[in-house]
C-alpha cells in the first residue's frame, strides 16, 4: 500500500507493507473497533479485508482512494 500526499510545500510518500495492514490479526482488531463504533459485525470486516487481498492478487496495484482539492492531492494505492 502506498499513501502519497502532495501540496505546494510538501510531497510525502508513505509505503506500507500490505501484509501488515491486511492480515487477519489486524483485521480482527480493526473489526472490533468498527463493530463498537458502527454496529457492523467484526467478521464482516475480516471478510472485506480478505476480498481486498484477493482483488489485489488478481488485478495487481489499484487505486483505493484519490482526492484532489485546490491545496492538496492524496492518492492511496493498494
Amino acid at each position: 500500500m502506498l499513501i502519497a500526499m502532495k501540496t505546494d510545500e510538501v510531497s510525502l510518500k508513505i509505503p506500507l507493507p500490505t501484509c501488515l495492514i491486511c492480515n487477519r490479526f489486524v483485521a480482527r482488531l480493526i473489526g472490533r473497533r468498527v463493530a463498537k463504533e458502527t454496529g457492523i459485525e467484526a467478521e464482516k470486516f475480516v471478510e472485506l479485508v480478505t476480498e481486498l487481498k484477493k482483488y489485489r492478487k488478481k488485478h495487481g496495484a489499484w487505486t483505493l482512494a484519490e482526492v484532489e482539492t485546490d491545496e492538496a492531492y492524496v492518492n492511496i494505492r493498494m
